[in-house]
């Protein structure tokens, strides 16, 4: 109906690791660089100060390599942290983590990333006491 919204939503725990994956093939004309991920979501919350970590790992494969694709041997934890939005409740929030732990990555690789909200705080503090909500997430590969 009219004002209905037609978008899929991750909530994830303020308590809980939780993880979504995504596998793909790595363009072929990938160039060297880091990586970027603009990360979409929001949450009801308006605390002042109220931090949302999100984490991303990269396991890339290459045909005949030594770490197999069963194995999802990884890189380093990449991550970034940004605060709710205090003014409003929902407002849509977009976070950038830069991807440098990139597993070894090359052109045509078979890639698995893992993509979670840190609620444990591994790597930075998260203290968003309320769901954040994924909308969506654009990955950024260099290309030549």
């Amino acid at each position: 109906g009219t004002g209905t919204p037609r978008s899929r939503i991750a909530s994830f725990d303020s308590a809980t690791d939780e993880i979504l994956y995504w596998t793909f093939v790595v363009p072929s004309d990938m160039a060297a660089g880091n990586w970027l991920a603009d990360v979409s979501w929001y949450s009801n919350d308006v605390g002042p100060t109220e931090t949302c970590v999100w984490e991303i790992f990269l396991s890339a494969t290459t045909e005949a390599d030594a770490d197999t694709p069963a194995e999802q041997a990884t890189g380093t934890t990449n991550f970034a942290s940004e605060d709710v939005n205090e003014t409003e409740a929902n407002r849509l929030i977009q976070t950038t983590v830069t991807l440098s732990g990139l597993d070894s990555v090359a052109a045509g690789d078979i890639v698995t990333l893992r993509f979670s909200r840190d609620a444990d705080s591994t790597n930075a503090t998260d203290d968003l006491s309320s769901d954040a909500r994924l909308t969506g997430v654009r990955l950024r590969i260099p290309r030549s």
